[in-house]
């Protein structure tokens, strides 16, 4: 008797270790299926996506070093965008050695804001005679616009070895025609080469910067030019640089500024020892409109700072902030900023390890969706480029990125716009390689995309489910639903609390039942903002 118990209980013992064994080996398939195919099941969330691309075929092509490459940018008047760029003809250019020669020409292109091309003009613009007869020859660079009754107007500089001279080119905004071509004298400009301009109404102001053995800059500013044979200088105004001189990279010069308001700019120098100099400048404007023609006039330093960036790299660009602050891009994401003061109140390199294959070019303060910025350039993998866009919050945490390719090809991001809906339009280049016999040649064709971005934050606090503010986006009213949870029980007069994305108090509300509170925004600007209400945080789009 007892022996057949102990079989008994052998075979229950045997017969529930294969079921538990079953078991085991049924949660671990299990486990092992959802590891396999749970990124089918759930696919990962992208905040950014492409809508649309298209890439321009033409009858030119463009075969640009990466400096011009870099500086190509589009343009926005009244609901359409505008391309400028430069290509060879390929109905004359010819190859030689596996390079493609030939003269390169500027073309225009008109397309909307969903990317239908309106015309693309491809005339080739002559040069001008007076600065022919200089053995002045047309450059590659695309500098100053300024649109105005249904005019384009371009600065595309020419150049003589080491002078680039201002040259005005007017386009006609309903077919692209060429509607007149002036220019400067070139001698205005020995031992000088001028680096940047822009207009300011019917002013084109123009940064040049000394050659060689000399340090001296200055910044010219013209009148809207009449013909190719005046001189067209209005006043000159030479910078200061006495203070700071010993601090300046040898046979250096002024390499970028911009306009604080009409009277007053901000320039930026290189310094020794991988330094950067930015000095703040004002002049009598007024004085300086008395002058002659071609008159000099000294701007006063008002302050100057001398910094170096976290990262060892040269300075691409800067920009005003809404709140006053100055932003300096030293590139690939090292950012420096300034206070009203001068005082460096961030200096960091925002890309870690995570994003050590972007490469970037740029970055803007996006205007729809204020607190958040768009950084773009390449993104490399396997040798190859990428196109590459980086979002990131007003405390340059990055919030989002996106990087994509097209048709396989080396691609790069070269300027971004952003339209009213908050979606980025950009700009860039793909490149194709074509190897023959002779080498590699490379030929960059136009691209333009948009892309749609959610501006969510990957370090923003997540509210619980029962904390929600409706609608999405808002425009007078916010509608905030509580439910008690679990670690949180709201009291009578608790306060609901709204910040924008620079961490600025907006508004107060008490609370005043603990259900459904209806809260009136109309006085809010346009923007993203979050709502705290004890331990739980929610945001909410105004438009």
């Amino acid at each position: 008797m007892k022996t057949e118990r102990l079989h008994l209980s052998l075979r229950f013992e045997a017969r529930n270790s294969t079921k538990l064994m079953q078991k085991k080996f049924i949660k671990a398939f299990s486990v092992l299926l959802c590891f396999l195919f749970a990124p089918m099941l759930f696919p990962t969330q992208t905040h950014c996506e492409v809508l649309w691309e298209k890439e321009l075929h033409t009858n030119k092509f463009i075969q640009l070093t990466s400096f011009n490459l870099f500086t190509e940018k589009f343009y926005e008047c009244n609901g359409y965008y505008y391309i400028l760029y430069f290509g060879k003809d390929s109905t004359t250019a010819v190859k030689s050695y596996g390079k493609w020669e030939g003269n390169e020409y500027p073309a225009l292109l008109k397309f909307d804001m969903n990317g239908n091309t309106i015309y693309q003009n491809e005339k080739v613009i002559p040069k001008i005679d007076s600065l022919k007869e200089a053995e002045v020859t047309l450059s590659q660079e695309i500098r100053g616009f300024k649109y105005n009754d249904n005019v384009l107007t371009f600065d595309i500089p020419q150049s003589a070895g080491t002078q680039r001279t201002p040259n005005i080119y007017n386009f006609s905004t309903t077919d692209g025609s060429i509607l007149g071509i002036a220019g400067t004298i070139a001698s205005a400009y020995q031992w000088l080469t001028t680096l940047k301009s822009f207009f300011i109404e019917n002013d084109l102001f123009v940064l040049a910067g000394g050659l060689f053995d000399q340090t001296q800059s200055r910044i010219d500013v013209h009148n809207q030019i009449a013909n190719e044979y005046e001189e067209t200088l209005k006043y000159r105004i030479t910078l200061e640089m006495n203070s700071f001189i010993d601090s300046l990279r040898e046979d250096s010069y002024a390499m970028d500024f911009l306009m604080v308001n009409d009277h007053s700019f901000i320039v930026t120098f290189p310094g020794k020892d991988k330094k950067t100099i930015i000095a703040k400048y004002s002049y009598d404007k007024e004085e300086a409109s008395k002058l002659p023609n071609a008159g000099i006039i000294t701007a006063d330093l008002d302050w100057y700072k001398i910094y170096k960036p976290k990262a060892d790299r040269g300075f691409k660009q800067f920009q005003l902030l809404d709140n006053g602050n100055l932003l300096m891009h030293h590139g690939n994401g090292s950012l420096v900023v300034l206070d009203k003061n001068s005082e460096v109140i961030f200096n960091k390199v925002i890309l870690d390890d995570s994003y050590k294959n972007y490469t970037i070019d740029n970055v803007m303060s996006l205007k729809y969706h204020s607190g958040y910025f768009a950084l773009w350039g390449y993104y490399i993998e396997n040798s190859e480029r990428n196109f590459a866009v980086i979002i990131t919050d007003s405390d340059w945490n990055v919030v989002d990125a996106i990087q994509w390719d097209y048709n396989e090809k080396s691609n790069s991001v070269t300027d971004v716009k952003e339209k009213e809906n908050g979606n980025l339009i950009v700009y860039g280049n793909s490149l194709y390689k074509e190897i023959n016999e002779s080498g590699t040649n490379f030929l960059y064709i136009p691209y333009y995309a948009e892309i749609k971005t959610n501006y969510v934050g990957v370090n923003e606090p997540i509210a619980d489910e029962g904390f929600t503010v409706s609608p999405q986006p808002a425009n007078d009213f916010i509608t905030i639903a509580l439910k008690p949870s679990e670690g949180f029980e709201p009291s009578e007069g608790s306060k609901i609390t709204i910040y924008n994305t620079l961490s600025e108090k907006v508004m107060t509300v008490e609370q005043t039942f603990l259900s459904v509170q209806r809260i009136n925004i109309s006085a809010l600007p346009k923007g993203i903002y979050f709502v705290k209400f004890g331990n739980l945080t929610s945001k909410f789009v105004k438009f």
